[in-house]
């Protein structure tokens, strides 16, 4: 693959209105880093892949930081009917998908 297996973290798994299913696989440090570290500060990964998006704060007022990841899809003509999050990575971490938008035409 483009990213080394050790840091495959998860994979998106989308279902089709047609029953047909594909993998999105997830990669720390390429598409995602951790969440709980203040939007501008130094982080131990640097998602290229993904754009920092400052997300509001956590219950003790920290600011946090999420990560806008745009995946082409390989099939724009058939209705997408679910997203599963499937985290493989280490115990105590974790993968979240908090939002989803659909984006029309080429960027």
């Amino acid at each position: 693959g483009a990213y080394p297996e050790e840091d495959l973290i998860g994979a998106y798994r989308v279902r089709y209105a047609d029953g047909e299913e594909t993998e999105v696989p997830v990669y720390y440090g390429t598409q995602v880093a951790r969440w709980d570290v203040p939007y501008g500060e130094r982080v131990d990964a640097v998602p290229y892949w993904a754009d920092p998006v400052l997300a509001g704060q956590d219950g003790a007022g920290r600011r946090i930081t999420l990560y806008s990841f745009e995946w082409v899809n390989p099939r724009p003509g058939e209705e997408v009917a679910s997203v599963a999050v499937e985290y493989r990575g280490d115990e105590g971490g974790g993968l979240w998908l908090v939002g989803l938008e659909r984006i029309e035409g080429a960027r």
